[in-house]
């Protein structure tokens, strides 16, 4: 599933895409691999969260929630 095929995001939209999903989306599976690995503590999960939204995950859940608006 890929929501990227269906959305269309206006300038404002895609411009914050373009600069927060790969950071973000890099560093999540890094993480979630560390958890999974064993090479980081869960103690940490609190310490990802607020380095994701350090990042701008908040800004890239509006870009994706106000595409979808307009498609649903």
């Amino acid at each position: 599933f890929n929501p990227d095929s269906f959305l269309a995001f206006n300038k404002e939209e895609a411009k914050i895409k373009d600069e927060t999903f790969t950071t973000c989306k890099t560093y999540a599976q890094e993480m979630i691999t560390k958890f999974i690995l064993g090479q980081a503590p869960l103690s940490q999960f609190d310490e990802m969260v607020e380095t994701l939204h350090e990042h701008g995950v908040e800004r890239l859940l509006g870009a994706y929630e106000s595409a979808y608006n307009r498609v649903k």
